[in-house]
């Protein structure tokens, strides 16, 4: 049964903003636990991996833009997964940017990440009808616009961005806990 919708209420849980956030968070828990548990790595490296397995080699700052990852920790991330020999990193002619490209064992894992994404994204989807589902993806689109023109210009500054951790990075504490299953399980992808 549909929430009472009142814009009269002062009810948080009723903006839009903080249930797309909400829903997005939970999604990114159930996608991070279902790729350690299958395959050993989390799901930004899992997406490190699929952007540069579905768009083809990638600079540092592309990988950055498309992945939504901030660049000091995309740098370590990109490093880690070429430790794991699921990425290289090639020179660009000014030799301080380098271009990052799949292994063949780095083709292998993301062909299996696909997999794992497609199979839970049908799943999540399977509550839609067809037509919610267009509706849905429409709604997507016209929000994600919005939301590129609300936030166009709008950056933080040096001070209000000190000492804030950003929720989209993973402590390194805790990929140092992930390397020894994910060595495991890459074994299979070499």
């Amino acid at each position: 049964m549909p929430r009472e919708r009142s814009t009269h209420s002062r009810n948080f849980y009723q903006l839009a903003s903080l249930r797309v956030e909400l829903l997005a968070r939970q999604s990114r828990r159930h996608a991070d636990a279902d790729y350690r548990r299958k395959i050993g790595l989390g799901v930004l490296q899992c997406r490190v991996i699929g952007m540069i397995g579905s768009q083809g080699p990638l600079g540092l700052r592309e990988l950055c833009a498309g992945a939504d990852i901030e660049k000091t920790y995309a740098s370590r991330l990109v490093a880690k997964l070429a430790d794991l020999g699921l990425l290289r990193k090639s020179p660009e002619s000014d030799q301080r940017s380098f271009v990052i490209a799949l292994t063949k064992a780095g083709q292998r894992a993301y062909e299996r990440i696909y997999r794992l994404a497609r199979a839970r994204n049908e799943s999540w989807l399977a509550a839609l009808s067809p037509e919610q589902r267009e509706t849905f993806f429409d709604c997507l689109d016209i929000l994600a616009s919005a939301s590129r023109k609300l936030t166009a210009g709008a950056r933080p500054t040096a001070a209000s961005s000190r000492g804030r951790r950003d929720s989209r990075a993973y402590p390194a504490s805790k990929i140092k806990k992930a390397d020894a299953p994910a060595a495991r399980t890459l074994r299979t992808y070499r």
